[in-house]
């Protein structure tokens, strides 16, 4: 049963119906070990479903649309796209970028960070990553303005999710 249902997810993969995201890890090929994010492909695919809620979880839809937008960039630039979470309990980055299993960028994808509680949990998330991979090119991407922040010492940039959207490249 076990390898049907992960024959299943490569052919989900094969298809480009789903993508995969795996763990960031310091040890190598452990990330392949641990459990995957999946993204949808086609979003759209999600509201066939009945018990879809077009309106609801609008983060994770502007997360997903950010993968594929990831997956793109990229694929260009011969980067890696992983997401780190250092313990069960931690809260995760959503996605980190690599170049050669070195990270380059930590990217936080949160629909609404006007709520100081959001705000502090993805801010608090991409600070304790950036120690720990050695990454300071900080990115939130969020329905919020474009702007500059700096906490901590390090510089995170935020982004509107229109604008980073609508930019090229990774940097």
């Amino acid at each position: 049963m076990k390898i049907c249902i992960l024959a299943n997810f490569s052919y989900s993969n094969t298809l480009y119906i789903k993508y995969f995201s795996y763990i960031c890890t310091i040890k190598q090929n452990q990330g392949r070990k641990s459990n995957a994010k999946a993204y949808i492909i086609d979003p759209g695919l999600q509201n066939n479903r009945d018990n879809s809620f077009a309106g609801e979880n609008i983060g994770w839809r502007l997360e997903n649309v950010v993968y594929i937008e990831l997956l793109r960039r990229c694929a260009n630039e011969y980067l890696d796209i992983y997401y780190y979470k250092d313990t069960p309990r931690s809260k995760e980055v959503d996605f980190v970028i690599c170049n050669q299993n070195k990270a380059v960028e930590l990217i936080q994808v949160s629909y609404d960070i006007d709520n100081k509680k959001t705000f502090d949990r993805e801010v608090n998330a991409l600070l304790k990553a950036s120690a720990a991979l050695k990454c300071d090119h900080l990115s939130l991407i969020a329905f919020s303005p474009t702007r500059d922040i700096e906490i901590g010492g390090k510089c995170i940039h935020i982004y509107s999710a229109i604008d980073w959207l609508l930019k090229e490249g990774t940097e």
